[in-house]
């Protein structure tokens, strides 16, 4: 009897545990971040990348990049002590782009969290780790 009771705790445990996993990672939305090209119309000095927004629900987007010349460096990852240095909030199908912080050249760095502003937290990490509130 000892032992058909434990398995029942065993069981109860696991659905609750299998339950609760979703809610774990439910507030990252790094998947609804798509990268994309934006071609300016005026010439290669305009052109970009971009952010894109694919999810249905707002979104809080930071993120940063590797270019090292001098015109972008305000948005270089791991600058002053802090890895992401740029953040936006993307309303569903919304896309970001800007030829400074989102350079044609270069990687693009980012993580992003459902809902509006600050709901990605990155203070006190400086590897591109991020948490969602």
């Amino acid at each position: 009897m000892t032992s058909k009771r434990m398995r029942l705790k065993i069981v109860a445990a696991v659905i609750l545990l299998l339950g609760l996993v979703p809610f774990v990672f439910a507030g990252d939305a790094k998947h609804c971040v798509k990268l994309g090209y934006y071609k300016a119309s005026y010439g290669a000095s305009g052109d970009s990348q971009t952010l894109t927004n694919t999810c249905d629900k707002k979104i809080h987007i930071v993120w940063c990049h590797d270019n090292t010349a001098k015109k972008y460096k305000s948005s270089l990852c791991g600058r002053k002590g802090r890895y992401y240095q740029q953040n936006t909030v993307l309303k569903p199908g919304e896309v970001k782009n800007n030829q400074y912080s989102l350079p044609a050249s270069g990687s693009i760095y980012f993580g992003a969290c459902f809902g509006g502003w600050y709901t990605t937290k990155t203070k006190n990490f400086k590897n591109g780790d991020y948490a969602c509130k």
